[in-house]
């Protein structure tokens, strides 16, 4: 097995704290979208373009659910109108 040597204090100066990225822990990081939308001036806080945002969400759901809705009833509606010629039995 190979020797494995450990140095404590980790070789980044003595006192110097590490912060680790936690995920249980919220970040002070705000998102691009959510910057570019301050920066913009489309809203005055983080909680409106959080808004914002989750607004645009749910209104592009609705219409994408609406398209495919209208696009299924018209092709079931044109499937109906279909007429096949069927060879007669004599």
């Amino acid at each position: 097995m190979p020797n494995v040597e450990f140095e404590e204090g980790g070789g980044e100066g003595l006192g110097e704290k590490k912060i680790l990225y936690s995920r249980f822990q919220p970040s002070n990081n705000v998102p691009t979208l959510v910057r570019l939308i301050l920066k913009a001036g489309i809203v005055k806080t983080q909680q409106q373009a959080d808004f914002l945002l989750l607004g645009t969400v749910i209104v592009f759901v609705a219409l994408t659910a609406f398209t495919f809705y209208q696009s299924s009833r018209s092709n079931l509606s044109e499937a109906s109108k279909v007429e096949v010629d069927l060879p007669d039995n004599q």
